[in-house]
């Protein structure tokens, strides 16, 4: 009913991640609402993607697959799947340089994942 006053509609999978990063406080939830729907100005449908890279959270379904993977000894899907976790979000680090530390010198250049383990202090 709220989202249909702001104009948006939130599929039932992007509440639940609202819903669970909230942690059960309704003024929790209303602010990430709000934030979500400050990132998605001109979106009147937002997804359960959307929300999930506006709150930094992951997908439960990536993180299940990623257990499959690690169970089932797919390291290359596995890393895939890490990859996706840590690289594909704005402003977060590449799987390498989380595992593997920064690059070297000669490798760095403008690489993200470099500055990013530079700026945690890793």
């Amino acid at each position: 009913m709220l989202c249909e006053k702001e104009g948006v509609q939130i599929d039932s999978r992007g509440l639940a991640l609202l819903a669970r990063a909230a942690e059960g406080s309704v003024r929790d939830s209303l602010s990430l609402l709000d934030q979500v729907i400050a990132y998605a100005p001109l979106e009147t449908s937002i997804s359960a993607e959307r929300v999930s890279e506006v709150l930094g959270v992951a997908d439960r379904r990536v993180l299940f697959d990623l257990s499959r993977a690690i169970l089932a000894r797919e390291p290359k899907k596995a890393l895939s799947l890490v990859d996706t976790l840590f690289y594909r979000r704005p402003g977060s680090c590449s799987a390498r340089s989380v595992f593997f530390g920064p690059p070297p010198r000669s490798d760095r250049g403008s690489d993200v994942s470099g500055r990013c383990i530079a700026n945690r202090g890793y």
